[in-house]
């Protein structure tokens, strides 16, 4: 953990967060080079982010999504919850529609890939300081189709994550502690909504959109 105390009022005070620390140093380095950008807050997971975010009173927490504590959905809905004043930036490898999706119902006001250039970082975070949003244009247009699509219940959920992970409907059934048949409902259910034919396309479509995280 490291925090520094602002010297610059006028710049765009950054909290970044992300486990891998090469990765959180690369991007600390790059946005200290930015004049009017101050990095005043680096964390390796959600916990530690939201224990030092009164000490490094940040305008933007820019978060990873896959963190080994909380998941960066969970910290931006936390962050809005106490901090509404703080905008927060979803920098993230899966940039599934269900992932953005989730994220900008917890909160986050942009969202971007780590295959993004340092310019395009740079300018999402001004944009979201500003109380504007940031969505790169073919993530919106993702967005927007997942808008119009039926969302999966929880229990929808849980038994696509025994799908994902092999699982037999009986095995499921004994995990959930619900009858066979149920299961068998749900599994129909799902498929349907997500446009699938099988249990294997609807993992497929499921992981493509973000509802499940690759292990």
């Amino acid at each position: 953990m490291t925090t520094e105390v602002p010297q610059h009022p006028s710049r765009l005070r950054v909290l970044v967060v992300e486990d891998s620390p090469f990765t959180r140093l690369g991007i600390a380095t790059m946005l200290r080079t930015e004049r009017d950008i101050e990095v005043v807050g680096e964390a390796n997971g959600s916990q530690e982010a939201l224990q030092i975010f009164e000490t490094c009173r940040p305008d933007v927490v820019l978060t990873d999504i896959r963190m080994p504590d909380i998941d960066g959905v969970e910290l931006t809905r936390r962050l809005r919850q106490r901090y509404p004043q703080c905008q927060v930036m979803v920098l993230s490898d899966h940039d599934g529609e269900e992932t953005v999706f989730q994220a900008l119902r917890a909160g986050a006001a942009g969202f971007l890939t780590k295959g993004a250039s340092g310019s395009d970082l740079v300018a999402a975070l001004k944009m979201v300081a500003a109380g504007r949003r940031y969505i790169p244009p073919a993530i919106s247009e993702r967005l927007a189709e997942r808008m119009l699509q039926p969302a999966l219940s929880p229990r929808e959920q849980q038994v696509l994550d025994g799908l994902y992970q092999g699982q037999s409907n009986d095995h499921i059934a004994r995990d959930l502690s619900i009858g066979k048949r149920t299961v068998t409902m749900f599994v129909s259910s799902l498929m349907f909504k997500l446009g699938a034919q099988t249990r294997g396309e609807a993992v497929a479509i499921a992981i493509k959109r973000g509802m499940i995280m690759p292990r």
